[in-house]
């Protein structure tokens, strides 16, 4: 094929539509769909100062088109191409300029929809209508993650009540209603712990055909979550707080870049103003109520530059915040009524006199931060890093176990009312489950001091 890549380039160039191109290359919709990989990798990577966006578009339009009209066991075994394609795009953002950087990364948003969207078009979850759960079908609902994010956990709405407060929801998807925390989809989850990620091999902790057809939160389609809702006066307080089990379907699928740019501009209607304008007052409220979660992107310690949680702009904030929130009010809720919970704790370092003797006040405060002793506990002893006296982990289930087992606190202790054998049972797998968590976790805190200490 690779010998044929000009002439199929210039039948793609002088077709006007995809039948006549697909009709002109004589093959069958899997060469023709490997003859477009081809041609569009071979576009990306020969671009220099110039790019012919309305020739790559129309090699993308001519690949989704293609992709549709395969059977899913061609769909599945070429999604890894797609992949590729997309960590091309990906690699060259890099190196062009800020011109063109918005209409590559639309391309990626393009890929990674054409291998989740449309496989599971074909493989959609069936939603029982007799489970009793609240439907948001009509909701404006959005998500917020990187350009080749395949795994979406989570979502926003937000809206004004009667009464002039705000009612902010943050949906996470809800693996268990599917996959119940007995079954060995969940087992297994809870061996790996968390989703490893590597470049150039990620290790998902729920299989791929599960993750991304089932459970991630795609755009225009239903899926189970659990929402939570928190009611906000104009001055800042929360003065409600309440989770539901819900059914979903998310309205619009957003970039970190692409939320910035909207709310740059101003939004695009009336209606997308006034709600940037309300995911705006919410964040300055939030930014009040988690001080003490970082707003920076690096800390410099001597000469050693430090990466650091990123919320440098407007969507990052508010995700991040919106999961901070998520995580400490469910925790908190859990701790007042004495209820089984997994902790997500803290306590700040104590830095060694070696090392203070070289740095400075604010930079020995900074290093206490970053070498904190995080730990999972049924034992609640606080969050020292975030300044709050407990704290959770609730908003990542499709990525890390530990959301699932407190997801399965919440189905016996929020939603029902447990017996004392249920307790029982429930603490001794909290217990269990957060030791083996704990002792997986891998500490960089050696290799810091060392490069700290002459």
């Amino acid at each position: 094929m690779n010998q044929n890549i000009k002439r199929f380039k210039s039948i793609v160039e002088d077709t006007k539509n995809i039948n006549a191109c697909i009709k002109a290359l004589n093959l069958e919709f899997d060469s023709c769909f490997l003859c477009f990989m081809l041609i569009l990798e071979d576009a990306i990577l020969e671009y220099k100062e110039h790019i012919d966006y309305q020739y790559i578009t129309k090699v993308s339009n001519y690949l989704e088109r293609v992709y549709q009209k395969l059977n899913i066991k061609k769909q599945k075994e070429y999604s890894d191409l797609v992949y590729k394609i997309k960590k091309i795009y990906k690699r060259q953002i890099q190196n062009i300029n800020i011109d063109n950087k918005g209409y590559f990364e639309q391309v990626i948003r393009d890929l990674n929809d054409l291998i989740n969207n449309y496989i599971v078009n074909k493989n959609d979850i069936l939603i029982s209508e007799d489970l009793q759960r609240e439907k948001y079908m009509e909701e404006y609902i959005i998500t917020i993650d990187d350009a080749d994010a395949k795994v979406l956990d989570d979502g926003l709405s937000v809206g004004i009540l009667p009464n002039n407060n705000l009612l902010l929801k943050v949906h996470i998807a809800d693996p268990l209603v599917l996959y119940p925390y007995e079954s060995d989809i969940m087992k297994n989850a809870k061996l790996q712990v968390e989703t490893i990620y590597d470049e150039d091999n990620p290790v998902p902790m729920i299989p791929n055909e599960i993750s991304y057809q089932k459970l991630s939160l795609i755009q225009d389609r239903k899926r189970y979550s659990k929402t939570f809702c928190y009611e906000f006066d104009r001055q800042g307080n929360i003065v409600n707080f309440y989770i539901q089990n819900s059914i979903i379907k998310v309205s619009e699928r957003h970039t970190y870049d692409s939320m910035n740019e909207l709310y740059k501009n101003g939004g695009n209607n009336i209606l997308e103003e006034t709600r940037l304008s309300y995911y705006d007052e919410i964040v300055k409220y939030l930014r009040i109520m988690f001080k003490n979660v970082r707003d920076y992107e690096e800390i410099k310690i001597k000469n050693l530059v430090l990466n650091d949680d990123k919320i440098s702009s407007f969507s990052e904030r508010l995700v991040s915040y919106s999961m901070v929130l998520t995580g400490y009010m469910t925790a908190k809720y859990m701790k007042e009524h004495d209820l089984p919970y997994a902790y997500r704790c803290n306590k700040l370092a104590v830095i060694d006199d070696r090392i203070k003797m070289g740095l400075t006040e604010e930079e020995i405060i900074k290093l206490e931060t970053i070498l904190s002793k995080s730990f999972y506990t049924r034992n609640n002893v606080g969050h020292e890093k975030l300044k709050v006296d407990t704290y959770s982990h609730v908003s990542s289930p499709l990525r890390r176990f530990i959301d699932n087992l407190n997801m399965h606190c919440l189905n016996i202790c929020y939603f029902n009312t447990p017996t004392d054998k249920q307790i029982y049972k429930l603490n001794d797998e909290i217990d269990s489950t957060c030791d083996y968590i704990n002792n997986q976790a891998i500490s960089v805190d050696e290799q810091i001091i060392k490069k700290l200490v002459k």
